[in-house]
């Protein structure tokens, strides 16, 4: 739900060639939030695509949303993942969230910038079988250097806690 203030700071956004428009609202909600978000989708999926170490692509994480706090992401399920039973390893969950929590922080300052993992704390609920992760993260507090954050991860399918993840970054350069 908008705020008066969020209503009135939309009808006003300037447009790119320099009209004024004074009706965004009524495009829809979609549109408002690809405003009000830090990058788009596709500047968020060209981070994990470029800036991330080249095994990470091997994940095939997707970027699905993005906004001005996070990001949701997924990462589908495969073989490569899996332990016997068809059960997703810990491991790559957590380079999943690891991976995840630089567009996280990206989309929520803004643009990507250097960082690096301070600490990441985990608490697994349920194991995951067959079935792809979705990482829904958001930043809890942004310093100058530090950002405080967190990823919850779910089940693909069902929605299902898997697990959380609580981490600290540091900002570099």
């Amino acid at each position: 739900m908008l705020t008066q203030y969020d209503e009135f700071l939309v009808r006003c956004l300037p447009i790119a060639n320099g009209a004024v428009e004074t009706n965004l609202l009524d495009h829809g909600t979609s549109l408002y939030e690809e405003l009000m978000s830090g990058i788009s989708v596709a500047e968020a999926q060209d981070i994990i695509d470029t800036k991330l170490v080249p095994w990470v692509k091997e994940l095939g994480i997707r970027v699905e949303e993005t906004s001005e706090t996070g990001a949701v992401l997924r990462m589908p399920y495969s073989d490569h993942i899996d332990r016997p039973g068809g059960i997703v390893s810990g491991q790559a969950m957590l380079a999943f969230a690891d991976s995840a929590m630089v567009v996280v922080i990206s989309s929520a300052i803004g643009g990507y910038r250097d960082m690096a993992t301070v600490d990441m704390t985990t608490s697994f609920m349920s194991a995951a079988r067959n079935t792809d992760i979705i990482g829904r993260g958001e930043v809890v507090k942004a310093g100058n250097r530090m950002v405080f954050a967190q990823i919850r991860l779910e089940d693909g399918a069902t929605g299902a806690p898997l697990a959380n993840v609580w981490t600290t970054w540091m900002l570099l350069g």
